[in-house]
């Protein structure tokens, strides 16, 4: 836009002015004053609505790039709300569909159908020139779905086992959900080790996704076998690292003894313990988990047969009766606790007898959602930890995919923690 002195000097060369010429000198006032009115009375009007168009044009080509990703009936749809209302409706449709913790497992039209016509509830409110306007808003929340799940796979699937990155990769292709997306807190409570736990908070860190450290200890008291998991805890404390070490040499110790009783009774052949350590490299807590890892890539097992081979070397009546040393709830507690952490029961199928005397002991939590736990269970779990202020956990344990096998019914959506129990402990209300 031009000063009142700049629009004078233009329009004074456009008409030739000659601002020196003494017998024009009437003439020439009367012109620059037609100058100043022309400048306030049409220049100034005029140029500013034409700005003020400039300008809104460019808002909506801003905003028409923001939705550049979608399919163009919708984003036109959306750019034609934002250019004659001003509301951008991506962000209302978006911060609805975040309410919905299961929306990106979902993958038919009547899913996203039925949701359409929740948010069309929850927007009419807010936004009443959305009347009318259902189908469009059905194949926005279709299309945001699209959108939000390719864009969790820009970096790539994160190696976090084989068998859980061929799993998201087959679940994308075959039903066009993306895990990943699905997925926005996650602990990794591997048992008896905490090594793990760098490399999911680098993965979750590039994910986008929370994470904090875990643990799951083996435990024994009063003649009962306890797993006690532990959440939020100082993974550098040294007492807590010795206790992991301990834990570690109790359990490799207890299946190197069956391993080998596996070979001198011939069930198992063919492979020494030394390759079974060689093939699992960095891993540092042994179970019949690595025993199998290390058989199927040297090609002596697959992995469909394995579970007649556990059973025979593993699990049978004579593995059984062979003792391994296990620490106490009582240690387990403590270190926990010492390292800053919650201590939480773990799957407490048969277990809810010894809730109270364990809370005792100062265990803070339970976990009140898991594959093994009857629905009878978990409603009594979760009233027992409602009445006694404790943390509620969820977790799909050694089943399922994440669990790096294909078992059965561990399924995150049903027997992970709900994010507001994930947000319990990461904030301590009960401290």
């Amino acid at each position: 836009m031009l000063s009142i002195e700049e629009y004078i000097a233009r329009r004074k060369k456009e008409d030739r002015l000659n601002e020196f010429d003494i017998d024009a000198r009437s003439q020439n006032l009367k012109i620059c004053v037609d100058y100043v009115f022309e400048y306030f009375n049409n220049y100034l009007n005029t140029t500013e609505a034409e700005e003020r168009t400039v300008l809104h044009s460019e808002k909506l080509d801003k905003y028409r790039k923001q939705l550049q990703d979608y399919e163009p009936e919708v984003r036109e749809w959306a750019v034609s709300i934002y250019d004659e209302y001003g509301k951008q409706v991506h962000r209302y449709i978006g911060n609805i569909l975040r309410e919905n913790e299961l929306f990106f497992l979902y993958n038919t039209d009547s899913e996203f159908r039925s949701i359409s016509y929740d948010c069309y509830t929850k927007l009419i409110k807010k936004l009443p020139f959305l009347k009318d306007q259902t189908e469009m808003l059905f194949l926005f929340i279709k299309d945001y779905h699209r959108v939000q799940s390719q864009k969790h796979f820009e970096f790539g699937v994160p190696t976090i086992t084989e068998e859980i990155s061929d799993w998201i990769n087959k679940t994308w292709a075959k039903h066009q959900v993306n895990l990943l997306a699905f997925a926005y807190d996650v602990v990794l409570t591997d048992h008896d080790v905490i090594s793990g736990i760098p490399e999911l908070m680098r993965v979750a860190k590039i994910l986008g996704i929370e994470s904090m450290p875990g643990v799951e200890f083996a435990c024994k008291q009063w003649d009962a076998y306890f797993h006690i998991l532990g959440f939020d805890f100082d993974i550098d404390n040294p007492e807590l690292n010795e206790f992991v070490e301990r834990l570690c040499e109790y359990r490799n110790n207890h299946t190197r003894a069956l391993f080998e009783a596996g070979l001198k009774r011939g069930t198992l052949s063919g492979i020494t313990w030394e390759e079974v350590v060689e093939l699992n490299p960095g891993c540092r807590w042994f179970c019949n988990d690595q025993v199998r890892t290390a058989m199927v890539a040297k090609g002596l097992v697959r992995r469909e047969e394995w579970g007649a081979v556990s059973k025979a070397n593993f699990k049978s009546e004579y593995a059984l009766s062979v003792p391994m040393e296990m620490a106490s709830v009582e240690e387990a507690v403590y270190n926990i606790r010492n390292a800053g952490g919650i201590a939480v029961l773990a799957h407490p199928a048969g277990q809810y007898e010894y809730v109270d005397r364990l809370v005792e002991i100062g265990i803070q939590g339970l976990e009140v959602s898991h594959p093994s736990l009857s629905r009878e269970e978990e409603i009594a779990l979760r009233q027992k930890a409602k009445l006694n202020k404790l943390y509620m956990t969820g977790g799909t344990d050694h089943t399922g995919p994440m669990g790096g096998c294909m078992g059965a019914h561990a399924v995150p959506a049903y027997h992970g923690a709900l994010e507001d129990d994930y947000l319990a402990i990461k904030n301590r209300i009960f401290s």
